[in-house]
């Protein structure tokens, strides 16, 4: 039976319920524009690079973010040219921060400077279509930021309206829209890339990029062994580690014409040998008269990284030896043996929009509150001003126990507590554990920390999916969400799972119109099949429901999959009577079954023998033939047969008579 574009494909006794065209389970690629976009301080708006691009899956618009003090959000809508509808909704995310992290030895907290950016960048992916429009709209200032120069305390200007770009996306397209079924040519001449840990479709997965900086085209291998180092030592702490396998990572190598990173002049280390080198992404050390921040041309990375288009972070990694780098929208290191536990820490801010939690002062960051009516914005989930024991965000992290505030710290360097002193204020605002990664580099994710990572990784809002990894891969059968089947059709529902990679980490339960009928402990990776049987031609539905029993949240994740099922009576043909023998008050009718149908099994058959002014006689059976008893005699009976299937009774045979026998 053909219903659309269904196609029904028998496998292992049932039917999987196939989409035309699906291949291989895998997302396709499809075709894309990628704008680099540039923001300056005043809000004025331009576009750095434009390339068009092929991504895995389907474009979908980023889950909604509000600018806050961590991220500047740039809107972008598609707007047909003719209707001045908007078709397509998304937006692109950017910092309005420089972030300055550094931990010498013997010290034990991060000593920190957060330094206004002044420019962002910021990347908008869009679907191809024709007659559309871009439009971007700036926020100006992410909110609760006070402008450069400006203290908290002091009395803001009013904000300008937001800036709004128009761009007509015809002149951006392509004329043969052929070419965009290969690859395109790299951004820079001599670029290469590559993965690094490939744990997956990048459809369903956090994808991380590393790109060269600073490595002349000689020292390719040189960055991709120290690359492959930085990502391992990124991937071995929680909860890195324990969601590894939802983590990909890519490298893009850009060859420079020099090594290493400029050195300037800095009043911070005067008499210091001055370098100057030609590399592809501008990296210096001494931004802002800080030795330590090591920056790159923001614009020019993220135009180079349109060559791994899937990208939802950007980390550079700088071909020298002396402790730098900094945070924001990419992330920036050294070759430095410190390099990963500052991604590490960076990932904490940009992904999992943690908040400092050392108390080194820097005046100009804005204020939070937790505090009931307060005017500021709410603290970020790892910090506040609260101190009452109820009103802490984690306190079902905290034991009833533990001391609120707390002053030493716990057995278990990860606890919950309520110590004082963090995000850069030493007295007033609150940190969740007493020393974690966020306050001082190599120490642990503390259990708040964890849980912000994994709600994010699940949560979406940071790149693609726009809705976060889902715990059922792309790929499930049957691919349409609507099936329709004969009543009496075995139907089979297979997916993959994704999550915890622990042995019974994940649980998996089927359910038929929202009972559930089977559930499976199960893991990563691993594959989870239902049979069902249309029952009835009444709608139905097959859901899977997933949660990950990972302890690093309270809250599990989980995630669903529903199918509706509309089954369709079908019924057996008719049978043909081959005989109809008269006995002494009796009848004998013999038939042969109808050609099978598929989904109308026969279950039984009916004859009906009707005669003027006698009662009717119905037999049933299982098989021919049917033998009729103590009837009339000399009677003219004339008989049918039908046969019957979970659906109902199919169309009658051809009548035959006959006439029963009698003694006198």
């Amino acid at each position: 039976m053909k219903q659309g574009t269904t196609r029904f494909i028998w496998a292992g006794g049932a039917v999987l319920a196939l989409a035309a065209g699906l291949s291989g389970g895998r997302a396709h690629a499809e075709e894309a524009h990628y704008f680099v976009v540039r923001e300056q301080a005043n809000g004025a708006l331009s576009v750095a690079s434009h390339r068009l691009v092929n991504v895995r899956g389907k474009v979908t618009p980023m889950a909604s973010s509000q600018p806050g003090r961590q991220q500047s959000v740039l809107a972008a809508s598609m707007v047909d040219k003719k209707t001045g509808a908007s078709v397509f909704d998304t937006q692109a995310l950017g910092s309005p921060w420089i972030r300055a992290e550094f931990q010498s030895p013997g010290q034990t907290q991060i000593e920190g400077r957060v330094v206004p950016a002044g420019e962002r960048q910021y990347v908008v992916r869009l679907p191809v279509q024709a007659g559309k429009l871009l439009r971007l709209k700036g926020n100006t200032m992410a909110s609760g930021a006070a402008p450069s120069g400006q203290s908290r305390g002091a009395t803001a200007a009013k904000a300008p309206p937001p800036a709004v770009l128009d761009i007509d996306l015809d002149q951006y397209t392509s004329p043969s829209r052929s070419l965009l079924r290969a690859a395109p040519p790299p951004a820079v001449p001599g670029s290469e890339s590559g993965l690094l840990i490939n744990n997956g479709d990048a459809a369903n997965r956090l994808d991380l990029l590393v790109v060269a900086e600073g490595y002349t085209l000689a020292q390719k291998d040189q960055f991709i062994a120290q690359a492959t180092e930085l990502a391992n030592k990124f991937l071995s702490i929680s909860p890195y580690q324990d969601y590894q396998q939802l983590i990909n990572v890519r490298w893009l190598f850009v060859p420079s014409n020099q090594s290493g990173a400029d050195k300037p002049d800095c009043g911070e280390t005067p008499g210091a040998e001055v370098v100057m080198v030609d590399t592809a992404f501008d990296a210096t050390y001494c931004a802002a008269g800080l030795r330590r921040l090591l920056v790159v041309d923001g614009g020019k990375v993220l135009t180079a990284a349109a060559d791994v288009p899937d990208w939802d972070m950007v980390a550079v990694l700088v071909n020298d030896e002396e402790y730098g780098g900094s945070g924001g929208y990419i992330s920036v290191s050294s070759t430095n043996g410190a390099s990963a536990e500052v991604m590490q820490h960076e990932l904490g801010h940009s992904f999992s929009k943690l908040a400092d939690e050392y108390d080194s002062p820097y005046p100009g960051y804005p204020a939070c509150s937790d505090q009931p009516g307060s005017p500021l914005g709410a603290c970020e989930v790892n910090v506040t001003d609260q101190t009452a024991r109820n009103s802490l965000k984690w306190t079902r992290w905290v034991a009833g126990t533990t001391p609120i505030p707390s002053v030493a710290p716990m057995p278990d360097p990860i606890e919950a507590g309520l110590w004082q002193g963090a995000r850069y204020q030493s007295s007033g605002l609150y940190r969740q554990c007493f020393s974690g990664i966020m306050r001082s580099l190599g120490a642990p994710f503390c259990h708040v920390d964890g849980e912000a990572f994994v709600k994010q990784l699940f949560g979406g809002g940071w790149g693609a999916p726009s809705a976060g990894v889902s715990l059922i891969e792309p790929g499930a059968l049957p691919a349409n969400s609507s099936v329709t089947a004969n009543v009496g059709t075995p139907l089979g529902f297979q997916v993959t799972v994704a999550g915890s990679a622990k042995a019974g980490g994940l649980t998996a339960t089927w359910l038929v119109d929202q009972q559930p009928v089977k559930t499976v402990a199960t893991q990563h990776g691993q594959s989870q099949s239902f049979n069902y049987t249309v029952a009835d031609s009444a709608q139905h539905t097959i859901e899977l429901k997933v949660k990950d029993n990972t302890p690093l949240t309270l809250d599990a994740p989980t995630a669903s999959r529903i199918w509706t099922i509309q089954g369709v009576a079908v019924l057996p043909g008719a049978p043909t009577i081959t005989a109809l023998t008269a006995g002494w008050y009796s009848l004998r009718l013999s038939f042969v079954p109808p050609t099978a149908v598929p989904g109308a099994a026969i279950t039984g058959y009916t004859s009906t023998c009707t005669a003027p002014n006698r009662a009717t006689v119905t037999t049933t059976v299982s098989k021919s033939p049917i033998s009729m008893n103590w009837l009339p005699g000399g009677v003219t009976y004339t008989c049918t047969v039908v046969a019957r299937s979970a659906s109902g009774n199919g169309p009658a045979s051809a009548p035959r008579s006959a006439k029963t026998l009698k003694l006198f």
